[in-house]
């Protein structure tokens, strides 16, 4: 497989949207200049890979998944739904990401929860 810089920027500036970041925020999360930043999301710069990986980790998502956005694309679109809805319950974003994953493991061992 070859690597696509075009979709490259597309899912940057999609997955960046997902984590809640405008791209002043995104710049500032990354550690590099706003117009640089700017630049490699329309196509005018392609980063180093030292600056691919300070996005994925500005992401929290790894290079693996920057990189090959399409495989998770569905699963980190279902994350955004849900911790959106979860919003609604509180701001505090690691209690979100906790809720999140109890979600997952719920679904991946299909068990039920029952009220008490």
């Amino acid at each position: 497989m070859m690597f696509n810089y075009d979709s490259f920027r597309k899912n940057l500036k999609t997955l960046r949207e997902i984590a809640g970041y405008n791209k002043f925020q995104m710049s500032i999360q990354t550690n590099l200049h706003y117009q640089y930043y700017c630049n490699i999301e329309n196509g005018n710069r392609i980063p180093s890979f030292k600056n691919v990986i300070a996005i994925a980790n500005a992401l929290k998502i790894s290079v693996t998944q920057l990189l090959n956005y399409e495989l998770f694309k569905d699963d980190l679109l279902l994350e955004q739904s849900i911790l959106t809805k979860l919003r609604s319950i509180s701001d505090d974003i690691e209690l979100l990401k906790k809720l999140y994953e109890i979600l997952i493991v719920i679904k991946v061992h299909g068990e039920k929860i029952e009220r008490i």
